[in-house]
C-alpha cells in the first residue's frame, strides 16, 4: 500500500513537472514569436556594430530637422530580398531608420518586375532608363531622384566594397526633392562641349536643376549656383570694345562675383591650344594649363602610363579639404586622370608660408595666394601625380620627373557687410575625367571627388560632415541567403525550449526511478 502511495506521488509529481516543462516551453516559444514579429514590424533591434551601421547619426538628424514635406523611399524589390542582398541590406535598413525617426518619411518595397505599372512614371524620364530591382527612388510630390544601390558605397580597385555613404546620399536626395526652389547648374553649349549624361545625372542627384546656357545670348539666373564647361573645342568670346560684342567670359565673371557662383572646367589637352581666351581667364584665377601630358608608369592603370592614378593632397589647404574624407580612409579608392595635362599656378600668385609650431623660418603650405583691392584668392592642388611622373610632349619628356598638379581649386573670398562670400573655380585638364566609365563606376572615386566639390562650392543644402561608415567583415554571415538566415533563426529560437524540455524530462526520469 505504501509503495502504491509513493508511486502515485511520484506519478503526480512527474506529471506536474512535465506539464510545467511543456507550459514553459510553450511560453518561451510564444514570447519568441511575439518579439520576432514586433521586431520585424517596428524595426526593433540593438546595434552592436562598431561603426553603428544601423543607427542614424546626430549629424544626419540635424540635417533633416527642417524637412516637413512627405517623403517616400521606394525600393524595387521585396523586403526579404533587400535584407538578404549584401548590396541593398544597409541601404534598406537605413531607410527604415529614417522612417522610424521622422514622421514625414515612409518606406515602400515592391518587386518592380511583378508590379511594373507602379514604376511606369519613373521609366518615362531619362533617369528612369537605368531603373532596376536594386534601384532606390526618393520622391516627394512630383520630384524624385533615382539612385542605384552602388551609389551608396565606396569600393576598392578590385571591386570590393569597403565603406557605406548612405546618410549623405539619402540626405542630399531628400533635401533635393523637398526644396521649394532648386538652385540651377548650367552646362555651357555652342563651343563643341562634350555631353555627359552621367555627369548631368550626378549634378541632378546633388540637388541641382540642370539647364543649358548660351552665354553669348543669355545671362545666368539669379538662383544659379554653378556653371560647368565640359571639354569645349572652340573658344569663349572675350570683351572687344571696338566691336561691342557680348563677352561670354564677362558673363562668367559677373556670375562668379555673385554671392555663391562657382565654375567647373574640364579641358582636353588636345584642344587647349585653341582656347586662348578661356586660358587667359583661368590665368586670372591662378590656373595655367601646360602644353604637355602627364605620364606616370609607376602609378597608372594602363601600361602606357597615361591613365594616371591621382595622389590625394593631404596638406592643410583648401584643395585637400575636397578629398579629406576619402583620403583619410585605410584604403582610399583610385581617382583616374586619363591623358591629363599638368596644371601650374600663374605668376600672379605667391606661395603661402607658415611659421607654426615655433618655426624660425616659414615653410610653404602648398597653397598660393593673390590679394586684390576688394578680394583675395587662393589656389591649391586637389590631386597630384606621383613623384616619378613625367611631362611629355610629342612622346618626349619636357621636364624632370616630379609631382604634377592634376586637379586644382581656386577660391575668391569677399567680405560684404561683415559677411564672407566665396566663389570657386575647379579645373582639371583631361576630357575623360567625367566619362561614364569613371562617373558611373563605384570602383573609382571620380564621381565622389565631384560630389565633394559640390558640397564645398556653395551648394547650400548638401549636408557636410555626415559620417562615412567603414563596413565590418561579416564573412559567411553577410553572404547568407534568406532561407539560411531563417534556419539559423529557428534553430536559435528552439535552443532554450529544447534545453528546458530536456531538463524537465531528466527530472521526471530521476524521480520516477529514485
Amino acid at each position: 500500500m505504501k509503495n502504491n502511495v509513493r508511486r502515485g506521488r511520484r506519478l503526480t509529481h512527474g506529471t506536474v513537472a512535465v506539464v510545467l516543462s511543456v507550459l514553459l516551453v510553450a511560453c518561451i516559444l510564444f514570447i519568441n514569436v511575439i518579439f520576432t514579429s514586433l521586431s520585424r514590424k517596428y524595426n526593433i533591434y540593438t546595434d552592436m556594430t562598431d561603426e553603428l551601421m544601423f543607427t542614424l547619426s546626430e549629424e544626419f538628424k540635424t540635417a533633416m530637422s527642417d524637412v516637413a514635406a512627405p517623403v517616400r523611399i521606394r525600393f524595387c524589390h521585396e523586403p526579404d530580398y533587400l535584407e538578404a542582398n549584401t548590396l541593398t541590406k544597409y541601404v534598406y535598413e537605413t531607410a527604415l531608420q529614417i522612417a522610424e525617426a521622422f514622421e514625414w518619411a515612409s518606406v515602400d518595397a515592391t518587386n518592380a518586375n511583378k508590379e511594373p505599372t507602379l514604376f511606369s512614371k519613373y521609366k518615362l524620364t531619362s533617369a528612369g532608363s537605368s531603373l532596376s530591382t536594386s534601384s532606390v527612388i526618393i520622391e516627394s510630390g512630383d520630384e524624385f531622384r533615382i539612385l542605384s544601390a552602388n551609389a551608396f558605397y565606396y569600393a576598392n580597385s578590385d571591386g570590393t566594397i569597403w565603406a557605406f555613404n548612405g546618410e549623405e546620399k539619402f540626405a542630399a536626395a531628400i533635401l533635393s526633392v523637398t526644396a521649394s526652389d532648386l538652385p540651377v547648374a548650367y552646362f555651357t553649349q555652342n563651343h563643341g562641349e562634350k555631353k555627359s549624361e552621367a555627369l548631368e545625372e550626378l549634378v541632378r542627384s546633388a540637388g541641382y536643376d540642370v539647364r543649358y546656357i548660351d552665354l553669348s545670348k543669355d545671362a545666368p539666373d539669379a538662383d544659379a549656383r554653378l556653371i560647368v564647361i565640359n571639354d569645349p573645342k572652340y573658344d569663349f568670346s572675350a570683351k572687344d570694345p571696338e566691336k561691342g560684342a557680348v563677352s561670354e567670359l564677362e558673363a562668367v565673371d559677373r556670375f562668379l562675383a555673385s554671392d555663391y557662383g562657382s565654375l567647373m572646367v574640364f579641358l582636353d589637352p588636345l584642344s587647349v591650344g585653341g582656347l586662348s581666351n578661356l586660358r587667359e581667364y583661368l590665368y586670372q584665377w591662378g590656373i595655367v594649363v601646360e602644353d604637355s601630358v602627364v605620364r606616370d608608369k609607376q602609378n597608372s592603370v594602363s601600361t602606357d602610363g597615361y591613365s594616371v592614378v591621382g595622389v590625394y593632397n593631404r596638406e592643410n589647404v583648401l584643395g585637400a579639404s575636397l578629398v579629406a574624407d576619402i583620403a583619410g580612409t585605410d584604403s582610399p579608392p583610385k581617382t583616374i586622370f586619363e591623358y591629363a595635362a599638368p596644371i601650374t599656378f600663374s605668376d600672379l600668385y605667391s606661395p603661402e608660408l607658415s611659421a607654426d609650431n615655433g618655426q624660425t623660418t616659414p615653410t610653404p603650405t602648398g597653397a598660393y595666394s593673390y590679394y586684390g583691392s576688394n578680394a583675395s584668392r587662393d589656389i591649391s592642388a586637389v590631386l597630384r601625380s606621383g613623384e616619378d611622373a613625367l611631362a611629355m610632349r610629342d612622346g618626349n619628356p619636357v621636364d624632370a620627373s616630379g609631382s604634377y598638379n592634376l586637379m586644382v581649386v581656386s577660391r575668391e573670398s569677399r567680405i560684404i557687410n561683415n559677411e564672407t562670400f566665396s566663389s570657386y573655380v575647379l579645373c582639371t585638364a583631361t576630357a575623360d575625367f567625367t566619362n561614364d566609365e569613371y562617373v558611373k563606376s563605384n570602383v573609382y572615386a571620380n564621381k565622389d571627388i565631384l560630389y565633394a566639390a559640390f558640397k564645398q562650392m556653395g551648394r547650400d543644402f548638401i549636408p557636410a560632415d555626415l559620417p562615412l561608415k567603414v563596413l565590418p567583415s561579416y564573412d559567411s554571415i553577410e553572404d547568407m541567403t534568406t532561407a539560411q538566415a531563417n534556419r539559423w533563426t529557428a534553430a536559435l529560437i528552439l535552443v532554450l525550449p529544447v534545453v528546458t524540455l530536456a531538463v524537465g524530462a531528466a527530472v521526471v526520469v530521476r524521480r520516477k526511478f529514485k
